[in-house]
């Protein structure tokens, strides 16, 4: 894989990988909502309950902003992830050896994410012009 963005196509496929990954978590998170619903309670030590609901729908709305090349979303999306995993491995520990990885290769992807839309941003309007004057 290619780590350098250099045009559109490139930031492109930034944004789209960052946005499948988005909605990865953001589903993944909602099935966990699901299961903890169904069993009456939370999953892994309280952490997951029927509010899991809320931060999927969060983490699907940035991932659908990230791939339409929303900057503020892609950012986002980064922020919220790291948070929402700082937060857990506080609470559950930070030995989880799976899940480190797994949080390593969406981090990576959020980040390349980011690098696409400004990357994408900055292509397209050239000279700082961002909006049209009233």
């Amino acid at each position: 894989m290619d780590f350098e963005l250099e045009d559109l196509e490139d930031a492109s496929r930034a944004t789209r990988h960052a946005a499948i990954a988005g909605t990865i978590s953001g589903g993944m998170t909602i099935v966990l909502a699901l299961v903890a619903v169904a069993q009456g309670g939370a999953l892994l030590n309280g952490l997951v309950d029927a509010w899991a609901f809320l931060d999927g729908a969060i983490l699907l709305g940035l991932a659908y902003g990230t791939y339409r090349k929303s900057r503020a979303s892609a950012v986002g999306l980064l922020g919220y992830y790291l948070l929402n995993q700082v937060l857990m491995r506080m609470e559950v520990g930070w030995s989880m050896g799976g899940g480190l990885v797994f949080t390593l290769l969406f981090t990576f992807f959020f980040v390349q994410g980011v690098r696409g839309a400004f990357l994408h941003h900055r292509l397209t309007h050239p000279e700082g012009e961002t909006l049209d004057p009233l």
